[in-house]
């Protein structure tokens, strides 16, 4: 036999091999010293990976049993509704395919969540699936009914039609939070047009319900709570061989770590890729889980951290690139670098085997990351990592449990942009220990790191599962919601102070001066942006915005009392704290700007708010004005104008006040004018 037949024939086939037949990196390893094997290109590529990949398969992995067959009578569709991102198909619904088609179920896959998309820009006034800030709650209900299902619902009849066309035995639905209420109309209609068909969810969505706390989904059969590939294979077999489903709920074994390396790769065969944002691409996964254990994050609720093996990664990406011309890949894990020297060795296997791809993920920040490590990855074609930052408050951080500091973080984000790789950011307002000081600090931060990034996308905290949901004690997590959204034991964040915190990032980022063009426009990629927040306050720096900026980029941290508006009608933690949410802006776009003279009206109207940030952040009668001016000198003067009347009983439909908790102390009916002077900086 021919030396370079022989070493194709070994070539392992990552996506059926295992056990005792499986060609391992030691295998490799030993022909690496034969000197009368030749070193083709595989070859060559596993040894330029063996410094930085695993020397042996991650052990405690659970196999998923694909019992492939001729036939089976039992068909399933897996539909996508609206809404969800749209730059790629969905890797979730394609990986269960492959895995369904596998173990020979028919099986029909529907993203109509990005067919909708393009119907529905061409007959709504604003793209509805776009556009800064957070506009889910659009798809929400007491928003969806009036803004979106009129326009949608014509188009989900013919999605109807489609499927009672196929009458599949099961219809799967992943849902997300902005997907539910399409998916209930959906299912409704199923039930009442196929009255056998089985009906089961599951998704994001699913892994934050229970049926012990939230009820039943309406018209579902079941619902699957975790990975899905084992589950769905084992609720199809009970239903091919008769076997009754007793559970509404069936929850993966979180003990339990799938191999994804032994799974089919996803088939992406019933998708248009031409309908995506970015049609050449797909996304895939590196690895499943966390090795975090951020508190405010769920994902260690649902599954445990796993790896795959990067020679697996890259042939799966060969594979794609050379049989379907995919050049550009979406890792999909929640942080790309968990395993870093699988992530690097990934990298160089690219490189050696002469792929021209681009591809991107999530990251989190990590000292062993240095400059020659982001050089490997851009070599790779890496061109976005999207970083959790979070916060620019080490308190904060080191509370959330990042295990990471603020010089390392400032360190990656340079290093990155230095090799060509561009930084998405991620920034989280309003942990339940951030305070206006730590609220200033992110603003810092971001000031320092600016020039090194391409977006900023932001949130509040939501607690949902997570460390802080199930020790809400020791996170001051009140036991009763308030305004019907969660706030801390003392009031002093509640949906409003979260409100007025974004409000405040959002103009904080808007006056950027790397935001803006040479003209002091801002940027035309953010004009939506910029007309729903130009009614929100009004803004004069009194020094050319680009004044020395160099040297301004480096303004330091600092501690600063921001309790600066006390009144004898501020009765309660609450209120006091509410009224002093701006001064934390005030001061940081003055320091910026090397400390020069501003002038600043600052808005917050409730039916602007509501429009713009949903009944999540804004609530009825809340309403404030601030003006805020300081000279050269750094001497201010300020008034303040607000207005909130609360509830009679703020915690329902959850809870009750305390029996001695008088809740009229939290009316806010404030008419406030000061002065005072300003140093430049306070040392942190």
């Amino acid at each position: 036999m021919d030396e370079s037949k022989k070493i194709i024939e070994i070539k392992p086939d990552f996506t059926q091999r295992r056990g005792a037949d499986r060609v391992t990196l030691q295998d490799l390893n030993q022909r690496f010293n034969d000197p009368h094997q030749p070193e083709d290109k595989y070859v060559s590529t596993v040894k330029n990976m063996m410094a930085h990949a695993k020397q042996r398969p991650q052990h405690n992995l659970t196999q998923v049993e694909i019992k492939h067959e001729v036939s089976r009578n039992t068909s399933l569709a897996l539909v996508m509704l609206p809404k969800w991102a749209v730059y790629f198909a969905p890797y979730n619904i394609a990986r269960l395919a492959a895995v369904t088609r596998a173990a020979g179920y028919k099986t029909w896959v529907f993203d109509y969540n990005v067919t909708a998309w393009h119907r529905l820009k061409e007959v709504m006034p604003e793209d509805p699936y776009q556009g800064h800030g957070s506009r889910d709650y659009l798809w929400l209900d007491g928003m969806y009914e009036n803004e979106i299902e009129p326009h949608l619902l014509p188009v989900l009849e013919e999605y109807l039609e489609d499927l009672v066309a196929l009458n599949p035995t099961v219809v799967g639905f992943s849902m997300y939070y902005t997907s539910v209420l399409p998916t209930y109309w959906m299912a409704a209609r199923l039930k009442e047009r196929l009255p056998g068909v089985t009906i089961i969810g599951g998704g994001s969505q699913i892994q934050w319900a229970d049926e012990n706390n939230y009820g039943r989904y309406p018209n579902f059969d079941h619902v699957v709570k975790g990975e899905g590939e084992e589950l769905i294979l084992e609720l199809l077999e009970k239903i091919e061989n008769g076997v009754p489903l007793t559970q509404y709920q069936y929850n993966a074994d979180l003990t339990k770590r799938i191999d994804i390396d032994q799974l089919p790769s996803p088939d992406y065969s019933d998708f248009d890729l031409d309908l995506y944002l970015l049609p050449n691409a797909i996304s895939s996964e590196i690895s499943r889980g966390c090795v975090a254990k951020c508190t405010f994050c769920a994902e260690t609720h649902f599954w445990k951290y796993r790896s795959r093996e990067s020679l697996r990664i890259l042939d799966e990406v060969d594979r794609q690139y050379h049989q379907y011309g995919t050049d550009t890949f979406w890792f999909i894990d929640s942080l790309v670098n968990g395993n870093v020297k699988e992530l690097r060795a990934f990298a160089l296997g690219v490189v050696e085997r002469g792929l021209k791809i681009r591809w991107k993920g999530y990251a989190r920040c990590d000292a062993r990351m240095d400059l020659g490590y982001y050089q490997d990855l851009a070599a790779s074609g890496c061109d976005d990592l999207n970083y959790g930052i979070e916060s620019g408050s080490q308190r904060v951080l080191d509370a959330m449990k990042k295990n990471t500091t603020l010089p390392v973080i400032e360190r990656n984000i340079r290093d990155s942009w230095s090799v060509g790789i561009t930084n998405t950011t991620n920034w989280m307002l309003c942990f339940p220990n951030e305070e206006t000081v730590d609220f200033a600090k992110t603003m810092t931060l971001l000031w320092r790191i600016q020039s090194y990034l391409t977006a900023v996308c932001r949130q509040t905290m939501n607690v949902g599962p997570s460390r802080v949901y199930d020790n809400p004690d020791q996170y001051n997590i009140h036991k009763h919601q308030f305004l019907t959204e969660w706030a801390t034991k003392d009031l002093g964040n509640t949906k409003l102070h979260r409100l007025m915190r974004l409000k405040c990032f959002n103009i904080f980022i808007e006056n950027l001066p790397i935001y803006r063009d040479g003209e002091g426009n801002n940027n035309p990629k953010d004009l939506d942006f910029d007309r729903r927040l130009r009614n929100s306050y009004e803004l004069q720096f009194h020094r050319g915005e680009n004044q020395e900026l160099e040297k301004l980029l480096e303004m330091p941290y600092e501690e600063f009392d921001y309790d600066i508006i006390q009144d004898d009608s501020l009765r309660t933690h609450f209120a006091r704290t509410l009224v002093n949410e701006p001064w934390g802006l005030f001061r940081t776009l003055w320091r910026t700007r090397g400390c020069a003279a501003m002038d600043m009206i600052l808005h917050f109207r409730e039916q602007q708010d509501m429009q713009e940030y949903g009944p999540r952040l804004a609530h009825e009668g809340f309403n404030a004005e601030y003006h805020f001016s300081i000279d050269d000198q750094g001497s201010w003067t300020a008034s303040a104008r607000m207005t909130f009347v609360c509830p009679e009983n703020p915690y329902l439909p959850y809870g009750n006040p305390e029996p001695n908790e008088d809740t009229s102390q939290l009316n806010v009916d404030l008419d406030w004018s000061g002065s005072g002077h300003w140093s430049p900086v306070i040392a942190s």
